[in-house]
């Protein structure tokens, strides 16, 4: 069994407090920007910020819509 880690330094991370993986796209919510955020689960493209200014944020959690 091949086991792969991948280890993301960003200075685009600003300290997540929560993160989740949902098929090609990783998620994480920070805690001093109060931000959702997404970027390619292997480091390809630019994060992007989905929505700001969440007060106290604490998780976040993919969940496909059936």
């Amino acid at each position: 069994m091949q086991v792969l880690i991948f280890v993301m330094f960003s200075e685009s991370l600003h300290h997540p407090i929560s993160l989740d993986v949902f098929e090609s796209t990783m998620f994480w919510v920070t805690r001093d920007a109060g931000e959702l955020m997404k970027q390619d689960k292997f480091g390809r493209g630019v994060p992007v910020v989905i929505t700001k200014d969440l007060v106290n944020p604490s998780g976040v959690k993919g969940k496909q819509l059936l």
